[in-house]
């Protein structure tokens, strides 16, 4: 789960922008999205989506979500890992006491929480949230991969934090997009390669993706080819032992990756009009997707067609949607 990848800074996904060439790459040679979308425009958003399996709207009466808003354990990433026989760990460069992330955490299940207190990191340069840098989360990862049984399988949650705002690259220590971006796309394809080395993509699964969009204003030709859906478009790339075609046009949400896991490790997991499974050969897109506005906080749009929005107005006894949905 990286730190604000977006759609466009991927030439592959129709930007002219080329901050991800590595990944493209990845992309090319294994499986990839072209219509994939974050449910919200906030880390902990992303986190409800991947790992709770939950669209990030907020309970009546408040304004902002909070982690305990998702106590239940079922369907959870770490519920699907001990249901079908496997260790759930997670990890981070992060501070997982922001927003309360860790005791979440440790609610529904995970068996490894690694954060920025791991003494992994001891010595290194911290950044934002008092985090090292992608590389080293991979190097954190990696050893505790070399270091357990191999004989036991595991579901494995990592979350980025070099390409948080404002967007520092670690290796010149300025403030620079760019050059951040292709730093940690050039991270990503050094734990690629690594993985590979190991013989991990011959029997297990990667999924790479976005968090959310960035937080920046959308980019003329985003907004021209696809207006409102841009503000939530982020890649989503597929590797390892899984039969799926290679480029997939539907649209999915985050919300479709824990059911589209369970539905992999052979657990029971129901489609329906808002949950998709895509890691199979005969992927199954949605009827319809959510994405909680970051630049309007009274409004959800609904995704439906090929290129449909709703818009959904927070409004009290009001709340409705605006126009024809």
């Amino acid at each position: 789960l990286v730190e604000s990848l977006s759609a466009w800074q991927s030439k592959l996904l129709g930007s002219s922008r080329d901050w991800t060439p590595e990944l493209d790459a990845i992309a090319r040679d294994n499986h990839y999205f072209t219509n994939f979308h974050a449910n919200g425009f906030t880390t902990s958003t992303a986190e409800i989506s991947v790992i709770g399996a939950e669209p990030p709207l907020a309970p009546a009466g408040k304004l902002l979500i909070g982690f305990d808003d998702y106590a239940d354990r079922a369907g959870t990433l770490p519920d699907i890992a001990h249901r079908s026989g496997r260790e759930a760990a997670f990890f981070t460069t992060g501070d997982t006491g922001f927003l309360d992330l860790g005791a979440w955490l440790r609610h529904i299940g995970y068996d490894t929480i690694g954060s920025s207190r791991d003494a992994f990191y001891d010595g290194m340069k911290r950044w934002q949230f008092g985090a090292a840098e992608d590389k080293a989360l991979y190097g954190r990862f990696l050893d505790w991969l070399d270091r357990r049984d191999a004989a036991k399988p595991f579901l494995a949650t990592l979350l980025t934090v070099s390409t948080h705002p404002p967007y520092v690259d670690p290796r010149s220590n300025t403030i620079d997009p760019e050059n951040a971006f292709k730093y940690v796309d050039g991270e990503i394809a050094r734990f690629y390669r690594e993985l590979k080395q190991r013989g991990f993509l011959d029997h297990g699964v990667l999924i790479v993706l976005g968090d959310h969009r960035t937080m920046t204003p959308l980019h003329e030709e985003e907004f021209a080819k696809w207006g409102d859906r841009a503000f939530s478009r982020v890649p989503l790339v597929v590797a390892g032992a899984v039969e799926m075609p290679k480029v997939i046009d539907a649209p999915f949400q985050q919300t479709d990756i824990g059911p589209s896991i369970a539905d992999l490790v052979g657990l029971e997991s129901c489609t329906s009009a808002f949950v998709g499974h895509f890691l199979r050969a005969d992927p199954k897109a949605p009827e319809y997707l959510l994405h909680v506005r970051g630049d309007d906080r009274d409004r959800l749009d609904v995704y439906y067609g090929a290129d449909g929005v709703a818009e959904f107005r927070y409004d009290g006894d009001a709340s409705g949607f605006r126009g024809a949905p």
